[in-house]
């Protein structure tokens, strides 16, 4: 029988190994963070193009994630995973042609804000619906393939605003600065994608969750102030607050709506299997 001590220092055991991956999340959270900057710093230019070089950085972060992933090797992808995959890859285009407007326009605060109260509006609507909970192979062998679509669905769109950048009587900001362009490769794209997963199955620790929103706050705050930015940092910690109590609730619901979904594909007799706890989603 195992007493109460020996529970609570498992516990305690699990935490502390858990210690070197919160860590790692926390750099690339902060590298992902300083990439945004970076890129506002180049797509603030007057005659910068925003989608053309969203794509140029997208062309080596596809490649990049079909070397790593191979989504052809392996179990065959069905046919009911696939459409999805590049149907959501059009969805990712659209998605990153309004962030990067929103960021030449807005700014990396009010950009990275949005992306969280995107994300948990995108929680609470999937509560409606039944949620799906792949391994973590098959989501990183599908995400290769959305981000490969996406790629593709920018390219006319980059072409265009190329085209119509060079007619135009502003000269076009090319090249863009090499920072700028390996940090939105490499840790805008790639990196914080492997943070994140790594983070959602060993932390529980989803991107619409209030630990993770806790920690680009700080990492937000570090950048405004090394950058000089008008920045008020009440009314940031207001809005994060706010922000805060609506991702709990979500996490909260998306628990549930977890709990209740792997209930009814196991059966009623099966048992939720290394699931997160409801305290570890926030």
């Amino acid at each position: 029988m195992i007493s109460p001590k020996q529970t609570s220092e498992g516990r305690g055991s699990s935490h502390f190994g858990h210690t070197p991956l919160l860590i790692i999340h926390i750099i690339g959270i902060f590298l992902r963070i300083w990439s945004v900057y970076s890129m506002y710093g180049n797509l603030s230019q007057p005659a910068a193009l925003v989608v053309l070089f969203i794509f140029i950085c997208l062309v080596p972060s596809s490649i990049l994630f079909l070397a790593l992933q191979k989504p052809w090797k392996g179990r065959p992808l069905s046919n009911q995973l696939v459409p999805p995959s590049i149907i959501n890859g059009a969805i990712t285009a659209l998605y990153f042609i309004l962030w990067g407007k929103g960021l030449k326009s807005c700014g990396p605060v009010r950009a990275i804000l949005a992306e969280y109260s995107g994300a948990v509006l995108g929680v609470l609507s999937a509560t409606l619906y039944a949620i799906l909970c792949f391994q973590n192979q098959l989501k990183r062998r599908l995400h290769a393939i959305t981000i490969t679509a996406a790629t593709c669905f920018l390219f006319p769109v980059a072409m265009w605003d190329f085209i119509i950048g060079s007619t135009s009587d502003n000269k076009i900001a090319l090249p863009f600065s090499a920072w700028a362009f390996l940090g939105t490769i490499l840790f805008g794209v790639i990196l914080i994608f492997y943070v994140d997963s790594i983070a959602e199955e060993r932390l529980h620790m989803v991107f619409s969750s209030p630990r993770h929103l806790m920690i680009a706050g700080g990492c937000i705050i570090i950048m405004e102030i090394v950058y000089k930015m008008d920045f008020s940092l009440l009314g940031f910690i207001i809005y994060s607050l706010i922000l805060g109590i609506a991702s709990w609730s979500s996490s909260i619901r998306s628990w549930e709506s977890w709990k209740v979904g792997s209930v009814q594909l196991m059966g009623p007799s099966g048992g939720v299997d290394g699931g997160p706890n409801m305290t570890d989603m926030t």
